[in-house]
């Protein structure tokens, strides 16, 4: 996770726009929805939507008759993306329930969360052990091991 980031369209657009400007561009997101597993915005799948959301519009006419009614010529085409990537270049910091953090920051981010995430497991598996494993347990899981070793 370099920064890149996925939104709607029109967001980088107005990234490029800030950054022309000097106008700080902050992006709102969640912590839990940052992709750490991705390197950069190139790895990010964009759902296409249907061109006929862009060729057409739907509207009443004089007789309040709804109608599709085409806005491009015959046989054109359209992309229409859910989403667009603003390089992380464009984005001045990210704004999440953990504080602000840079886009050179997140991949720190990423080696905390691996750390926890290790810490965790290790702590719980340590946990699981000395519930199942104790004197009770052990002497359970000899008694199985008998069962599935009969013919």
């Amino acid at each position: 996770a370099n920064g890149d980031t996925a939104n709607k369209i029109g967001t980088f657009e107005k990234a490029i726009v800030a950054k022309e400007f000097d106008i700080p561009f902050y992006v709102a997101v969640p912590f839990s929805t940052i992709d750490f597993s991705l390197t950069d915005g190139s790895m990010i799948p964009i759902e296409e939507r249907s061109e006929d959301e862009v060729l057409y519009y739907s509207g009443p006419d004089a007789d309040g008759t709804m109608r599709n009614i085409r806005l491009a010529s015959p046989g054109s085409h359209a992309l229409n993306p859910a989403f667009d990537v603003t390089p992380a270049k464009y984005i001045t910091a990210f704004i999440t329930e953990k504080g602000i953090i840079k886009p050179g920051e997140i991949g720190k981010f990423n080696s905390e969360i691996n750390e926890q995430l290790n810490k965790w497991t290790i702590e719980h598996l340590n946990k699981w052990t000395s519930e199942h494993l104790n004197a009770e347990g052990i002497e359970h899981l000899k008694h199985r091991r008998q069962l599935n070793a009969k013919p």
